[in-house]
């Protein structure tokens, strides 16, 4: 399985791929992407394809845990994930050999973080367009909660 998540904050959008480690655990890992958001949904599906595509496994489990966020921080210019989060919606993808699936959270505040809906995620075949794919992103995002 390959992952990444996307947030959403006002009009950006920051996408990740996300990777499991060794131990394990899922992580954020590179590409860190930004994007304004648009009426041309190309883009966002592209950025979905870059980071399902740089999802890893068995990457080293990190012995050091802060800083791993920092590109995303960075790029929406702030200090804390916690002032990150406040503003932010949030959504899972998961791909498969042949399908993706969109996975709204629901933001729980910065104790709880973010929890998947899974009864509200939608699946789509991983050969959409880039079109399909950004559309399915944006349909994604007003299911979060």
């Amino acid at each position: 399985m390959k992952a990444a998540t996307i947030y959403k904050r006002a009009n950006m959008l920051f996408f990740h791929a996300s990777s499991k480690t060794t131990a394990g655990v899922w992580i954020a890992t590179p590409p860190f992407l930004c994007l304004e958001l648009q009426p041309d949904l190309s883009p966002i599906g592209k950025a979905v394809v870059e980071a399902l595509g740089s999802s890893q496994t068995d990457v080293p489990h990190p012995v050091k845990w802060s800083g791993i966020l920092a590109p995303l921080l960075e790029q929406a210019g702030v200090k804390s994930w916690e002032t990150f989060m406040r503003k932010a919606d949030c959504l899972n993808l998961e791909a498969t050999s042949d399908s993706l699936k969109v996975i709204p959270n629901k933001n729980l505040g910065t104790t709880e973080g973010f929890e998947p809906i899974l009864g509200k995620a939608v699946e789509l075949n991983l050969a959409s367009s880039i079109e399909q794919i950004g559309t399915a992103i944006s349909a994604g995002f007003t299911l979060c909660e």
